[in-house]
């Protein structure tokens, strides 16, 4: 092995030295570099954070707006929905009021008897179960009506003159002559005074006169306010009657010219007191006076009374009477008055209420006993 003398150790050093420096420099450009890239990275990070801070900022108003609107939408719907509310419930007691689900019509016709005991079984018994609308035709004068709850209820109220002579109503019919005669000349000759069926007409008895003009002022009250096309069915009543069960007028079938009436009081007629029919018939059933002077076999019948009458005209026009189970009876306060029976018997368990007609009562306990 050949031995290094004192010129190669020196440049050997030399060499090493070189090698040294030359790795100082290569380092200190290497660290240089990396500074530099992490100085670039800083800066790239601190642009991406304010990008990431302007971002937020944006998606930020967006959700406040989206927030504000969709608040709004949300209130106006609220806002909307209630009034709506407020509509339907408006809408909903208009209609409650008047009326026009309601296709039952209850008819009170001439005076006001029977008292407050009477007229309140009317409202429980008969008009809340039918859902039934109330109409009144009274008296002018008719002071116990314009203090009863039942003229309170009614929705149709109509008058009447209470006529000292009812001639002068049945001289208000069109056509009021019978073959060429006047009326009255023909009353006079052909009916005495006992005739019920004049009742009300000068010196005639009983009150057949007043029952049949006043339906002839409720057939012309019908037809003027279109109650046919409003209502399905009608019930034609008194005021003095106590209903002492349920009488749902609007379950009854009332097509086929079929008429209701209750039994007993018909005086080999049909009884004048109570009637449920149709809007198709009803005003058939009210026109009696005017087909009377109008009919042939006027001058036959001079002993006909009211309820035979009645009898007579619904066959001439081909109505079909039927019978309910009688529930009501008619009644009486001490007070009334009346042009033909009187009351005396009290109602029994109904303190100061009077009994008119002891077999419609024994009838309605055998329908709906106490």
């Amino acid at each position: 092995m050949r031995s290094r003398g004192p010129a190669s150790a020196l440049s050997h050093q030399l060499q090493n030295r070189l090698h040294g420096q030359a790795a100082r420099h290569h380092l200190d450009n290497n660290n240089e570099v990396r500074q530099k890239s992490m100085k670039g990275n800083r800066r790239v990070q601190m642009l991406g954070g304010h990008r990431t801070k302007m971002k937020v900022v944006v998606v930020g108003g967006r959700v406040i707006v989206f927030f504000l609107l969709t608040l709004t939408l949300t209130l106006s719907l609220l806002e909307l929905l209630t009034f709506n509310k407020f509509v339907s419930q408006e809408s909903r007691q208009d209609r409650k009021k008047d009326g026009p689900n309601n296709r039952t019509l209850a008819i009170i016709m001439g005076s006001f008897r029977g008292g407050e005991i009477s007229w309140q079984t009317m409202a429980s018994n008969v008009l809340d179960p039918s859902s039934a609308d109330l109409a009144i035709l009274i008296p002018e004068d008719d002071v116990n009506a314009l203090n009863s709850s039942l003229y309170k209820r009614a929705k149709y109220k109509w008058t009447f003159k209470n006529y000292e002579d009812w001639g002068e109503a049945v001289d208000l019919i069109n056509g009021t002559k019978w073959n060429g005669s006047e009326w009255r000349k023909l009353a006079l000759d052909d009916y005495d005074t006992s005739a019920s069926i004049f009742g009300g007409v000068e010196d005639y008895s009983g009150s057949g006169a007043i029952i049949f003009m006043i339906r002839w002022f409720l057939y012309n009250h019908i037809k003027e306010n279109n109650l046919t096309e409003k209502y399905d069915h009608f019930m034609v009543t008194r005021s003095d009657h106590y209903y002492q069960c349920i009488h749902n007028i609007s379950e009854f079938s009332v097509g086929n010219r079929n008429l209701w009436i209750p039994p007993g009081q018909d005086y080999r007629g049909r009884t004048d007191r109570h009637l449920i029919c149709g809007s198709d018939d009803v005003l058939d059933a009210l026109d009696i006076f005017p087909t009377f002077m109008r009919s042939n076999w006027v001058r036959n019948m001079t002993g006909i009374n009211t309820e035979q009458l009645l009898s007579r005209v619904w066959e001439e026009k081909k109505l079909n009477v039927n019978y309910f189970d009688r529930v009501m009876f008619t009644t009486a306060l001490p007070s009334d008055t009346t042009r033909w029976a009187w009351a005396e018997d009290p109602v029994p368990g109904v303190p100061g209420l009077l009994l008119k007609y002891t077999v419609e009562y024994d009838m309605v306990q055998d329908v709906c006993p106490r």
